[in-house]
């Protein structure tokens, strides 16, 4: 019983406009999703939506994949997805990404309407890209790669200095991963399944038959939670093929690094858990409640549950744990030792910090 209710004969993901990862419990009509730290209940009426009643849950996921402010009538608005080098990727993608670096140049979605901008490391002023709502980028040799929420979620790409801009696909596109001459994501038109087409949009391949969140590519394999199965954490061949399941825990936030697999646990209150790429060496590493959990360089980034979702550390093992802000924080990317993320203290602004001398800026 992930949520704390009595289990429901059978469920399935659906999708309301503005409101993402849903689980619809057939028993009683009711459709439950989280939204700013709460459970919500929805009963489905002829008509639309009407809510049905509203549930302070004991285990909270708290956003997982919910833009601020939870209004049912409008589209997310901070879910980003960019990635700088292979250990990182995995942490921004599943963090609806803040930021990318190719070169001397950071990408970033900015808190002018999620357009993209573009800045030298050496601080000189930012340029502007596009003028799109832009997720889950990704900046591959002189391309920039997104999704764009102004245009229904399509894939999009253009060039670093913003020039050919192309639309290459018409499906909702989430967890948008470019890695070695493919373009992964899920698609919300073909029920979360996963898919994959060449950098021109061509050669569009389905590779499973699972409802998939928190996709990782990493090596031979594509790593994802299946909402099929209460969140456990499956992987698929790159090319499509067999579907093994590697754990029994509902995960989130997954995030593969290496020979490790790091996640949310939340059958354990979202404790951190690791695992070997195989599912073996099985290990909690916190019981701290963490979510928005970025791995990379040696440390677990992770919002804090005990202290007002302020951004901690921790290393890889577990140990040395740090603070790193001051604020109430979630979506966390990183790149080197500067943290991008969103404040909630801030109007839902996004900010950065450093994680030498603590410096805090707030971006474009």
């Amino acid at each position: 019983m992930v949520w704390g209710f009595d289990s429901p004969s059978s469920h399935q993901c659906c999708k309301f406009k503005g409101i993402l990862g849903l689980f619809v419990f057939d028993k009683d009509g009711f459709c439950y999703y989280i939204c700013d730290g709460r459970l919500f209940a929805c009963k489905f009426v002829q008509r639309g939506l009407s809510m049905g009643k509203t549930i302070v849950a004991a285990v909270l996921l708290a956003a997982v994949l919910v833009a601020p402010g939870c209004n049912r009538d409008r589209v997310p608005d901070d879910v980003n997805g960019i990635i700088d080098d292979a250990e990182s990727l995995a942490g921004n993608i599943v963090n609806q990404g803040l930021a990318a670096r190719e070169g001397d140049w950071v990408y970033f979605s900015s808190n002018d309407g999620g357009s993209i901008y573009r800045k030298r490391l050496d601080g000189a002023s930012p340029e502007q890209l596009n003028d799109d709502m832009s997720r889950f980028i990704n900046v591959v040799d002189g391309w920039v790669y997104y999704s764009n929420w102004s245009d229904g979620e399509s894939v999009y790409r253009m060039r670093v200095d913003g020039s050919d801009r192309e639309k290459l696909n018409d499906e909702m596109s989430m967890y948008v991963t470019v890695v070695d001459g493919w373009i992964y994501y899920t698609s919300w038109q073909q029920q979360e399944r996963i898919h994959r087409m060449r950098l021109d949009g061509s050669q569009r391949q389905k590779l499973n038959e699972h409802r998939s969140e928190f996709l990782n590519v990493s090596g031979q394999w594509v790593y994802y939670s299946n909402l099929d199965d209460m969140w456990r954490i499956y992987r698929i061949p790159i090319a499509g093929g067999e579907a093994e399941q590697l754990n029994q825990h509902s995960s989130i936030y997954v995030n593969v690094v290496g020979d490790w697999i790091y996640y949310a646990n939340i059958d354990d209150g979202l404790s951190v858990y690791r695992m070997s790429t195989d599912g073996s060496d099985v290990k909690r590493l916190s019981t701290v409640p963490s979510q928005h959990i970025n791995v990379t360089g040696g440390w677990i980034y992770f919002s804090n549950g005990q202290d007002g979702q302020k951004i901690y550390r921790m290393r890889t093992d577990g140990s040395d744990e740090q603070p790193v802000n001051d604020r109430a924080s979630k979506l966390i990317n990183v790149l080197g030792d500067w943290v991008y993320y969103y404040s909630h203290g801030n109007g839902e602004s996004f900010w950065r910090v450093n994680v030498e001398d603590g410096g805090q800026q707030r971006m474009p």
